[in-house]
């Protein structure tokens, strides 16, 4: 009898599962922060806590502080709502599960039809405290939330003072000096050459000037010489024609040779 008794008693019992709700005491002087996870297919997929003050949307839009999946519905909602020091909680009629906190543990219905939670703008708003804590379904999303001390931030990784020095400490001197050198040689060299006054040879000095002159610049050919005409000039003197002599005539005949047969 008290075996079958005890499960009972225990569902009867509002005040055991709010005891089990509840957390540790916030130290003195240290605000409880909101931390809310996002739990979907059985797995949470997203965890946030919220240190400072605000309002916290969800939906599925990308703008949102915590997404949700587009089956709610939801494109964008203030699910928790702060006005001053107070942070509220806003729910829909469409929104499903239970809150929990110093005054006991309620359904989201059982706080709409007792008026713990106050009509406000179509929504339902629920003042919370610092050990609230509860589970809110929106479609096939699941949303738990508490408030808890928050951790401590972990401080970024960084050297000891000793050991970071600063941009003088972290200079290799030996390859700057070898640079450096490097470098002036290089410079240096150039400037050398460009000014430099090498003196002539001992054997360019005992040459004449003419000598150098030959040796520098070549001599030029000379121009061909003009070619001469060896026709004869005419002259403007008559020259005397010389008149043909008469040819002697011949009157005699030659007399023609006898035939003479064989």
């Amino acid at each position: 009898m008290l075996a079958s008794q005890g499960p009972s008693n225990a569902q009867k019992s509002p005040g055991a599962m709010t005891m089990a709700m509840r957390t540790a005491p916030s130290p003195v002087g240290v605000k409880r922060a909101l931390r809310v996870g996002v739990v979907r297919g059985g797995k949470i997929i997203d965890e946030r806590i919220f240190r400072t003050p605000g309002t916290v949307r969800v939906g599925s839009a990308e703008a949102n502080d915590l997404m949700l999946d587009h089956s709610s519905g939801v494109p964008r909602f203030a699910l928790f709502e702060r006005a001053g020091d107070r942070l509220f909680l806003r729910f829909s009629p469409e929104m499903q599960g239970r809150v929990g906190g110093a005054a006991g543990l309620a359904s989201l219905d059982e706080l709409r039809t007792s008026g713990r939670a106050s009509a406000y703008q179509g929504v339902h708003r629920l003042r919370l405290d610092e050990h609230s804590r509860g589970k809110l379904v929106i479609g096939e999303t699941t949303l738990l939330f508490q408030m808890v001390v928050p951790p401590p931030i972990t401080p970024k990784p960084a050297l000891p003072a000793s050991a970071r020095g600063g941009f003088v400490a972290a200079i290799d001197w030996l390859f700057t000096a070898c640079v450096v050198c490097a470098y002036a040689g290089f410079f240096g060299g150039i400037v050398y050459l460009e000014n430099a006054d090498w003196p002539l040879a001992s054997a360019m000095q005992n040459l004449s000037p003419d000598a150098v002159a030959e040796m520098i610049f070549s001599e030029p050919e000379p121009p061909p010489e003009p070619s001469v005409d060896r026709t004869p000039e005419p002259t403007t003197e008559p020259v005397a024609t010389p008149t043909p002599e008469p040819m002697p005539e011949r009157h005699a005949r030659r007399t023609p040779r006898p035939h003479t047969s064989p």
